[in-house]
């Protein structure tokens, strides 16, 4: 701050950095204190590399030091770059290990636009739902049209909440089977790491993971694209068996019993949705009149989080103008007018996807048709055969 807030002591910034991680703030709604891991230069490494700065400076840092090693707060010295660095590895792991998690994205940081509202109005609906009939388990289901950007919005919740949660579980739930299926591989090592991992039994990993979540409380679970009514049936028989933690729900169904609070999903409004192209597309070919482009593209594409998201980076990896960008989607437009069933998707994003579809290689084009009927998990290259073109693969990448 230019000026220090009324009874604040004076702070440089990296003390103030360090009073906002633990989460001793002027605003006592701000988010729950992060685990704060703290590195102190030891006194040959100071020697090493001296620091330049007034004596009111060097006062005030030794005071912070010496008020943190009589708080008994965690701390370190290293005496070298190589020590640091040690040092972060091994703290860095000791947090992953203590907040088991598995969700399938990271966060999107400032490219996620325009849901800071509905954050919080999910966080406010999972936390009062503890005083429902269904007692301890608050749940919360999303629902909207196919790439509203539902799954996006939990996983985010997931990352924005993250000292909420004890745990941070992701299953897919677009059946009864993958359900099971997913509660399961909950017991893997990467995740929970139970001893029924090596079950060859299913029920056995299911039972295994439904008592850690019975006996651990605190965490978060996300059920994923419960879509159908069967699985919408699977999840309700799930839900009376959990019993100490939040479930967040995905679907496009707005069906739901009134124990499960149901929030709808808009569309990005043009502002967000603007505000979203013009930083997702930072390898683009830049003009003058980019924003008023982007303007309209947002409008072709309805404001769908996933059609926004599929542009962006098609634009990026071709690295062409937001106006090249909307002629090629008008030229596809035309073509998919005709066959295109809007029931399960918008048309915006169907185009958005056959523009994209288009730029393959027929080699690239093919693999894509064999991998869509496989599930999301990795798929072993020995599974193609001579199918396997490793050019095509190469095309596939988000990174190509």
């Amino acid at each position: 701050p230019a000026a220090t807030p009324e009874g604040a002591p004076a702070r440089s910034y990296t003390q103030w950095e360090y009073h906002f991680a633990r989460g001793e703030r002027l605003d006592a709604t701000q988010a729950a204190a992060k685990p704060v891991y703290v590195y102190f230069a030891a006194p040959g490494y100071l020697q090493q590399h001296p620091v330049e700065q007034s004596d009111p400076e060097t006062r005030r840092q030794q005071a912070f030091i010496d008020e943190i090693k009589a708080s008994g707060k965690d701390r370190n010295e290293f005496d070298s770059i190589d020590n640091l660095a040690r040092l972060v590895l091994r703290d860095g792991f000791q947090l992953a290990s203590a907040t088991p998690q598995n969700l399938p994205y990271d966060s999107l940081g400032t490219l996620f636009k325009g849901r800071d509202t509905v954050i919080g109005e999910i966080r406010a609906q999972l936390s009062a739902g503890t005083g429902q009939a269904t007692a301890i388990v608050a749940k919360q289901a999303i629902h909207g049209l196919g790439g509203v950007g539902k799954t996006r919005l939990a996983v985010e919740y997931a990352w924005r909440c993250i000292a909420d949660y004890g745990a941070r579980l992701f299953v897919s739930a677009d059946s009864p089977e993958n359900l099971d299926r997913g509660l399961a591989r909950l017991c893997g090592v990467r995740i929970l790491d139970l001893p029924e991992q090596a079950a060859r039994e299913q029920e056995l990993q299911v039972a295994a993971a439904l008592r850690w979540l019975n006996r651990q409380p605190g965490w978060l679970l996300i059920l994923d694209n419960v879509d159908t009514p069967e699985a919408a049936t699977a999840v309700d028989r799930l839900l009376p068996s959990l019993q100490e933690g939040h479930v967040l729900i995905t679907s496009r169904r707005t069906d739901w019993g009134n124990s499960i609070g149901a929030l709808a999903l808009d569309t990005l409004d043009d502002a967000d949705a603007v505000a979203f192209l013009l930083e997702k597309t930072d390898r683009r070919t830049a003009t003058d009149t980019d924003g008023e482009t982007a303007r309209v593209l947002a409008r072709t594409l309805g404001g769908l989080a996933l059609a926004l998201e599929q542009a962006g980076a098609f634009i990026n990896k071709k690295r062409i103008g937001l106006g090249e960008y909307q002629r090629r989607w008008e030229r596809h437009e035309a073509k998919l007018r005709h066959w295109h069933d809007a029931r399960d998707y918008p048309h915006s994003l169907a185009i958005t996807w056959e523009t994209s579809f288009a730029q393959l290689s027929p080699a690239a084009q093919a693999l894509l048709n064999l991998l869509s009927w496989f599930a999301p998990e990795p798929v072993p290259r020995e599974t193609f055969a001579a199918a396997f073109d490793a050019k095509a693969l190469a095309a596939l990448s988000p990174d190509a």
